[in-house]
């Protein structure tokens, strides 16, 4: 039996490496228009022609012919490293990086290494001896290693190293079913820099054989197979995820068949069931909800169009664009489309115009005040004489006279004009010329108590009144003609918007708001008291709702049920009052009007005391008001010190825990909310564990929450809601000074 040449099949198995990457060379040579297509081509060129020199220096039979070809080898083992760096940075979207400063830098060690070894001959740094070894199963060249070599070793492992820790991180943050497209440039990158490893520190299994070029054939077969079958370079740059997966916008990648080529997270959120199925799938089928508007979009050549799209039962809206995605040369290879949220925007859109229409009315009911205070003016001096005069003709004319019918009709018409004028500078903001301290639950029962409520009630007597008017309410500073006029045309539009019968609910409430409201950008903090009216009749339509407080504006017949200024003086005498009002309606469904006041903690001359205050007065106990709010604290300590107390203040709940390091207190009042630091809760915590058994109460300006409940279990007396009457934390103190510890 022959010998087996052992050197020809290392050098045709070569040849095949050198072969496949040529092959890999042309076919993106025509592709080159790719993202990353050129780099990754010089790279295989480098690799074609070390495997192409290193097949040769197999087929070789002399050390010199072997030699020869070895300087040949560094032609293109010289660029391996940089050209795949530089492939891997590009695909990543890091080109920027790649200057041409920093090109020609890394190419210039590349470009000496070939000369270097060529002219090995005369320096040595190459090697300074070489030598056939021929104890294997093929003879190779071994070498005694000069500086130059380690060099360029060090060289080339510096750039492929660094590629390949850029392509394994990468590999960890990329999505599922991206990441066999980084396994695969990834191992096309460590299998030959392994197998060059193995070789320099002399554990490769045949001794002075260098297996790289073989490892590179392996690479030849990856890259090709990432080509044609997992579409490399086709879809997308492997970096994606740190791009395209960051950008915040839905977007989604079509082939020309609209086929999806790929999808971000944001577009991932979107799909209707696995986001993994629908690679390569139509996207009318993965999108049948909103796909058409795009094909729409795509056909009339527009580029924008507002859809919504609904996803786990909530309806999102979104800018939807589509735009051709093309190659280098201008030529269409697919489409890109973009979803951005904008559900946010329109609705503040829609809150922005709802401020606007609110502007707008406002300055319309100035200028339409404006005016009606000058002609009631004039009609005021015109009205002097047919009010007066009426009075002193019917003190001179006989009882029998039949002059005396018509002069008091010329009378009552006198003062029904009157009436309007009055009405016409409310509408002005000038009819309330006095304020004094009332309260609104006191008006709203004096109107049920009146002749005008019982005859709107005999003309509606299907109609049932329901009142929750709260205990305690607090005053404001008001004029109670106006405020009472106010409430008589609220019910009376309650009234009269039921013809078939049904309820009208006043309701009066205190409120604290220590945050703005949504509805009034201009709604200061503070205490107000709130009345609301409402009916459950007819409703009104979106569009007379709009107009509901313009003068004159009415759907009753002038003259008869109305004379058209009943909303607009309940718009003007609470723009004079310095409060809100505000109106929700649906038709078929019922009206509510509310309104706002700002409170005082004047005491009104007339104010029914249901109890003296010596029954609630202190005897110089001590008692710390602890609340965040300067207003609260002032309002508390005046309240309490004119009960008898002897009344300190902290601002925080950090500050009170401090104070009472070092001194005592009869009674701690605490706010339970205390922006932003440790409220109501926390703070009770840390001063019982200072002073155990402390007598606490808590004040809020909410509802009872499980915090108040803790507090409460912890052993805090009592709960006052905000905003508190003299008599309500008065009554609270004394309850709870009174309790043994």
């Amino acid at each position: 039996m022959g010998h087996f040449d052992w050197s020809t099949l290392y050098g045709l198995y070569s040849l095949t490496g050198s072969f496949i990457s040529l092959l890999i060379v042309i076919y993106l040579f025509h592709r080159r228009s790719f993202h990353g297509a050129k780099q990754l081509m010089f790279a295989m060129s480098a690799v074609s022609v070390w495997s192409f020199a290193y097949s040769f220096e197999f087929l070789s039979r002399s050390l010199e012919a072997k030699l020869w070809w070895v300087k040949i080898e560094y032609l293109g083992g010289a660029f391996v490293g940089v050209l795949f760096l530089i492939f891997i940075l590009f695909i990543i979207n890091k080109e920027k990086w790649l200057t041409k400063t920093r090109v020609v830098f890394f190419l210039i060690i590349p470009c000496i290494i070939p000369f270097v070894a060529l002219t090995n001959g005369i320096h040595h740094l190459m090697w300074s001896a070489a030598w056939l070894d021929k104890s294997g199963p093929a003879p190779v060249v071994a070498y005694q290693r000069g500086m130059g070599f380690w060099f360029f070793v060090i060289f080339t492992y510096a750039f492929l190293v660094a590629g390949t820790g850029i392509l394994f991180r990468a590999y960890l943050h990329a999505a599922r079913f991206h990441r066999r497209q980084i396994l695969i440039v990834l191992v096309g990158v460590l299998v030959p820099l392994l197998s060059n490893a193995f070789y320099l520190f002399g554990i490769s299994p045949l001794q002075h054989l260098d297996l790289t070029s073989f490892a590179f054939t392996v690479t030849g077969i990856v890259i090709a197979l990432g080509l044609f079958r997992f579409r490399l370079l086709e879809i997308v740059p492997i970096a994606r995820d740190m791009v395209f997966e960051g950008i915040r916008d839905a977007v989604i990648v079509l082939d020309l068949q609209d086929r999806v080529l790929d999808l971000n997270e944001a577009a991932r959120n979107i799909v209707p069931g696995n986001p993994s199925t629908v690679i390569r799938r139509e996207a009318r089928e993965v999108f049948p909800e909103w796909f058409p508007s795009a094909v729409r979009i795509r056909e009339l050549k527009k580029t924008h169009a507002d859809i919504s799209i609904r996803n786990n039962g909530n309806v999102r809206d979104y800018d939807l664009s589509v735009s051709p995605l093309l190659d280098k040369k201008k030529h269409q290879i697919g489409s890109l489309i973009m979803l951005r949220d904008i559900t946010d925007r329109k609705l503040a859109e829609k809150e922005r115009q709802r401020f606007q229409e609110k502007l707008q009315r406002a300055e319309k009911m100035e200028a339409v005040g404006t005016l009606a205070g000058g002609v009631a003016h004039d009609l005021n001096n015109i009205l002097m004489a047919i009010v007066g005069y009426p009075d002193v003709l019917l003190m001179q004319l006989p009882e029998e006279s039949p002059l005396r019918k018509p002069i008091l009709a010329i009378k009552d018409s006198g003062n029904k004009a009157a009436t309007i004028v009055q009405d016409l500078l409310t509408l002005a903001r000038r009819g309330v010329s006095t304020m004094e301290v009332t309260n609104l639950n006191r008006i709203v029962t004096q109107y049920l108590q009146s002749p005008e409520y019982e005859k709107l009630q005999s003309f509606h007597p299907d109609i049932e009144l329901e009142t929750r008017l709260e205990k305690d309410l607090l005053n404001i500073m008001g004029s109670p003609v106006h405020l009472t006029t106010t409430v008589m045309n609220l019910v009376s539009n309650g009234f009269e918007a039921m013809p078939g019968g049904g309820r009208v609910s006043i309701s009066t409430k205190n409120i604290y708001v220590d945050r703005p409201v949504q509805e009034y950008e201009d709604l200061e903090e503070g205490d107000y008291v709130v009345l609301s009216i409402s009916d459950n009749g007819l409703g009104i339509s979106p569009e007379d709702l709009k107009r509901i407080f313009e003068p004159f504006y009415t759907k009753k017949v002038m003259g008869r049920s109305g004379t058209g200024l009943g909303m607009a003086v309940a718009w003007g005498t609470v723009k004079d009052h310095q409060g809100h009002i505000d109106v929700e309606s649906k038709e078929g469904e019922g009206t509510t009007f509310t309104l706002y006041f700002p409170a005082t903690r004047s005491v009104s001359t007339q104010n029914e005391v249901p109890l003296s205050i010596e029954e609630y007065s202190g005897n110089g106990e001590s008692i710390l008001v602890v609340d965040d709010m300067d207003s609260q604290r002032e309002i508390a300590s005046v309240l309490l010190t004119q009960l008898g107390y002897s009344v300190d203040t902290s601002a925080s709940g950090e500050e009170a825990v401090e104070m009472m390091q070092n001194a005592e207190f009869d009674l701690v009042v605490l706010d339970m909310i205390m922006d932003p630091g440790i409220d109501g809760l926390d703070t009770y915590k840390q001063i019982l564990a200072l002073h155990p058994g402390q007598k606490a109460i808590i004040a809020s300006g909410f509802s009872e929450t499980d915090r108040v409940k803790a507090a409460l279990a912890l052993g805090v007396g009592q709960y006052v809601k905000k905003p508190y009457t003299l008599q309500r934390i008065g009554m609270a103190v004394r309850q709870e000074l009174a309790k043994s510890r």
